[in-house]
């Protein structure tokens, strides 16, 4: 009985021939099919491979073994190497092969060499009969490309991306599906491995204490570790911008359903908010990684459509990819099958994509993907960063000096220049500061010239190499520059109509960068040439001053209108000038240094260094200033309201980037050999923030001062010195303007909202209340002492109290209780306070106190102490704090549950009426800048507001941490709407 196999190798029996065979049988033979590919395609696994170990002699035909396993195998798989074609019988058993089978079931692996070296001749063709105008049936060849596996790459590599390719095609499912089907068949495996450890520990808690219930204990144990690993692990590569991942893993930390048992751990709820960016507001929202587009290998270079709706990318084996940005669709994946290295791609003002690979150029329609012409050169290659686009053509430079004008339509050539070389005048004497370098290829040259028979007339003539070219705004002038192996270069202005040339006068130095400013005027940087140039590689850097001169020509006869220079210490990635046409300013930058200047007279306007290489620059919204992006992910922008040369730098992007675009407000960047292109946007932010919109509510400074109570939002405007009271309940957010007296303004205190009426406090020639009737807005003044108090309370939870602390009549400091129905005050003396007619110390000031009214207690605290009257029986206390207490730095007042919160900046103490510490708390997130009381069903909380914009849970009974909600990094205060379970946090960054 014959025996069936899935596929036969044939080699050469090299060693390497023969190593790559054996692992490439030895690891499909033990291939895992993922089960959902198995129950597709009713195969469970690939059972055999066949493998001749015995080289034949050369005399011998086919062994009976041999030809049975070439008539039963699937596929023929040929190990291709430059020793392939000295092998007869790898010839022989393809011949054999194809008698019974196609060459689709010809499978190639390139071991080393170039495939269409070491492909066997046979598998890159075959024939078909076609018939003629007569009828006829005519034999014609026409080229193949055998599915091939590429093996010259690492082992590991080779594992991972192309034995899924035999694999797929012995199976009969596509490479994608196998690969996403394996993805997930890891991640799966990988948390099966997790869980196995902790079904090991359950095992163990079953031997150890034999109970059902301690099994169950230890399994929510095991899933609590399991959810905590993950949602640090999505943190993790949150930092590295890999965010839709985090989410997924953040997502499963969490349970899937009712049924699932794993329990909400906060570490999990709290990295799937900071993954998917929860509570950002859209104020306070910066740049933050929106999506991510990967390839399969480094990407060598992309480009983003002008209108940013498209991204395409090249990688470094050639593939290229085209993804739509605003679905982030991959719309395209192809292999470049002839395999040049240097791919570049422009997007065309039309969305259509320009591709360049040595000397072709191809034009792709985006919107249906295909292929609208191709324009081979030939002999000549395309100077692929010399590409000028126009607004109905494209203007190519090739290396044979010829400028190719085509349609921008269907690839026709519209024209053609060729441009005049240049050579150096026999009397040109280059500048004397000459590198080492330059003094020794003068003297090679000058060597090389008298060995000849040229005149002395050729010998001074230098041959100058065209290489950039540029194409005036009204398309009408073409400038070029021509350089020498000496580093001298002349600069040609090329008339497209009269085909005549103007050049500039020689000089010495690399050309950098070539840019019009308008149709008469240029600008070009070049490099001054030295001995040593800044450099670096990886982490390792040469830092060397080099010189960058800037000159402006004259088109109409090149003569030199300015100059400029700047000089930089930090290796260039990229260079460029950015024209700002309204303001006449111009901007280069290079290395870690730019400039701005006049670009009618190159005087210098302001200047800078960024402290790391400057990758991409653009304008600002309001097209006046530069914006760079440099390498270690920072934007960098010029701040020169002082009129000092300032620069702000902020940490916006991943590290190590070499290439970035900007398009629509998003900023896409791409890290040094990733295989990854990052796209950031400002506009990543949670929906569920309601902004109050209306002209009241915009504010150029944070209020002065602000309340919140029950559906009414109080503040002051700086801007006018008016008193906004918004709405909260109405659905417009209606808002009242009341004026206020400059005179008392910045003295006033919003006391709190009473009977539909508001109440403030302010001092000009009197302490007074003011009574504002929130329907009406009728405003009443009433006098209540004749000095002004050192601090006040806010209006007790009964509405119609508060207490302040003043002196009296015999100039003593005095709490006083005042009730605003009766209009009366009480009076209750402070003889315990040190002051100046008491004691000879320094006199001991309040900073703040609070009234909880239910209990009629009121807490107030100085540099020095912390102390609590109750005003029912009269009595003070002293309160004892902690010996790590730092010096009191807020009081607060938690009516609901008639309790105190006193803070130091690190812990806050929860104090009974009593004096007692009932709880104490140890924010996390830096300073504590205030606690609220919270409760719903379930639970009762204390939210206190870190510095770091953290709103951090704690247990009321016991203070332990529950959780915590990233909010911003500006905010500085907390308030609640009572009985409406809503928080309202000022954040000034939305000011």
């Amino acid at each position: 009985m014959s025996t069936h196999y899935n596929a036969f190798i044939s080699y050469k029996h090299e060693v390497k021939d023969s190593r790559i065979a054996d692992m490439i049988q030895r690891e499909l033979e033990h291939y895992k099919i993922p089960p959902k590919i198995q129950k597709a395609t009713g195969l469970k696994k690939i059972e055999r491979i066949f493998r001749d170990k015995n080289e034949l002699p050369i005399t011998s035909n086919l062994s009976d073994t041999i030809s049975e396993a070439l008539n039963h195998s699937d596929y023929l798989i040929v190990i291709c190497s430059t020793k392939t074609k000295e092998s007869i019988w790898v010839s022989r058993e393809i011949e054999f092969f194809l008698r019974t089978h196609s060459k689709r079931q010809v499978l190639t692996v390139l071991v080393d060499g170039e495939p269409e070296d070491v492909i066997p001749p046979i598998l890159l063709s075959d024939e078909r009969t076609v018939y003629n105008s007569y009828g006829q049936p005519e034999i014609i060849r026409t080229a193949l490309e055998p599915l091939s596996c590429d093996y010259r790459m690492p082992i590991r590599r080779a594992r991972r991306q192309e034995l899924p390719r035999l694999a797929s095609t012995l199976i009969g499912c596509s490479y994608d599906d196998l690969i996403n089907r394996q993805r997930q068949y890891t991640i799966r495996h990988m948390t099966l491995l997790f869980a196995a450890a902790m079904a090991l520990s359950l095992s163990f808690g079953i031997y150890m204490y034999n109970s059902r219930k301690s099994i169950q204990k230890n399994y929510l144990a095991a899933l609590k570790n399991q959810s905590r690993y993950l949602a640090n692990e999505s943190e993790k590569l949150l930092e590295d911008e890999k965010r839709i991942t985090a989410i997924q893993l953040a997502l499963e930390s969490l349970p899937k359903n009712k049924e699932d048992l794993r329990p909400i751990i906060p570490e999990a709820v709290g990295a799937l908010i900071k993954s998917s960016y929860a509570y950002v507001s859209k104020t306070s929202s910066t740049f933050d990684t929106e999506c991510s587009y990967s390839m399969l290998n480094n990407i060598s270079t992309f480009d983003v459509s002008d209108n940013g709706t498209y991204l395409a990318a090249y990688d470094y084996n050639s593939n290229l990819s085209i993804w739509n940005l605003e679905t982030n669709e991959l719309l395209y994946s192809r292999k470049n099958n002839n395999g040049l290295f240097g791919n570049n791609i422009k997007f065309l003002p039309n969305n259509n994509l320009l591709s360049i690979n040595g000397n072709v150029l191809k034009c792709l329609d985006i919107s249906n993907l295909s292929e609208i012409w191709e324009y081979d050169f030939n002999s000549s290659s395309i100077h692929s960063d010399n590409i000028s686009i126009s607004e109905n053509g494209i203007y190519v430079l090739t290396d044979s000096d010829e400028v190719f004008y085509l349609s921008m339509t269907d690839g026709a050539v519209i024209d053609r220049y060729k441009l005049p070389t240049a050579t150096l005048p026999a009397d040109y004497n280059p500048p004397q500061n000459l590198s080492d370098l330059d003094i020794l290829l003068s003297d090679t040259m000058d060597l090389i010239a008298s060995m000849t028979d040229a005149s002395s007339d050729d010998k001074k003539n230098v041959y100058m190499n065209i290489s950039d070219i540029s194409v005036s705004p009204d398309n009408t002038k073409i400038i070029y520059s021509s350089s020498s192996g000496l580093n001298d270069y002349i600069i040609g202005c090329f008339d497209i109509k009269t085909k005549k040339v103007v050049y500039s006068d020689p000089n010495r130095g690399i050309i950098k960068n070539i840019q019009w400013l308008d149709n008469n005027q240029l600008v070009i940087s070049v490099l001054e040439p030295s001995d040593n140039l800044n450099s670096s590689i990886g982490n390792f850097k040469i830092l060397i001053s080099n010189k960058t001169n800037i000159y402006c020509f004259d088109s109409s006869d090149m003569s030199e209108k300015w100059h400029n220079d700047i000089i930089t210490n930090e290796p260039s990635i990229n260079d460029g000038f950015l024209s700002f046409e309204d303001s006449h300013k111009l901007a280069f930058y290079t290395g870690d240094s730019f400039k701005m200047m006049n670009s009618n007279n190159g005087q210098d306007i302001y200047s800078g260094e960024v402290n790391e290489a400057i990758i991409f620059a653009y304008k600002n919204y309001k097209n006046t200033d530069p914006i760079f992006i440099t390498r270690s992910g920072s934007l960098a922008f010029p701040n020169y309201s002082d009129k000092l040369d300032s620069i702000s730098v902020i940490q916006s992007f991943s590290s190590n980037l070499d290439l970035a675009e900007v398009s629509n407000g998003k900023i896409y960047v791409h890290q040094m050999n990733s295989s990854e292109i990052l796209s950031y946007s400002p506009n990543i932010y949670d929906d569920n923030w309601q902004e109050i919109k209306n002209e009241d509510s915009k504010l150029s400074t944070p209020p002065y001062n602000y309340y919140i109570s029950g559906n009414a939002l109080i503040y002051y405007k700086n801007e006018n010195n008016s008193l906004i009271i918004i709405n909260l309940s109405s659905e417009d957010y209606r808002s009242i303007q009341i004026p206020m007296d400059t005179s008392t303004y910045y003295s006033s205190h919003i006391l709190g909202v009473y009977d539909n009426k508001i109440y403030i406090s302010y001092f000009s020639e009197n302490y007074t209340l003011l009574e504002i009737d929130i329907i009406s807005g009728k405003t009443t003044d009433r006098t209540i002492s004749e000095t002004s108090p050192e601090c006040e309370s806010l209006l007790g939870n009964n509405g119609t109290e508060f207490t302040y602390i003043d002196k009296n009549s015999k100039y003593t400091d005095t709490l006083f209780y005042y009730d605003i129905k009766e209009q009366k005050s009480k009076e209750y003396p402070l003889d315990f306070l040190k002051n100046s007619n008491t004691s000879d110390e320094a006199p001991e000031s309040i900073n703040s106190l609070v009234y909880l009214s239910d209990k009629d207690t009121v807490l107030y605290y100085s540099d020095k102490s912390i102390y609590m009257t109750n005003l029912t029986n009269q009595s003070t206390k002293t309160i004892a704090t902690p010996d790590s207490w730092n010096g009191t730095s807020f009081i607060e007042a938690l009516d609901e549950i008639n309790l105190f919160a006193v803070s130091d900046n690190n812990q806050i103490l929860l104090l009974n009426t009593n004096g007692d510490v009932t709880t104490r708390i140890h924010p996390n997130g830096g300073q504590p800048y205030g606690i609220k009381y919270y409760s719903d069903k379930h639970q009762n909380f204390l939210l206190v507001l870190c510095e770091d914009g953290s709103i951090q849970r704690f247990n009321l009974e016991n203070g332990a941490f529950e959780g915590s909600t990233s909010i911003s990094f500006y905010t500085n205060d907390i308030s609640d709407s009572s009985g409406n379970n809503i928080s309202f946090i000022q954040d000034e960054s939305t000011s």
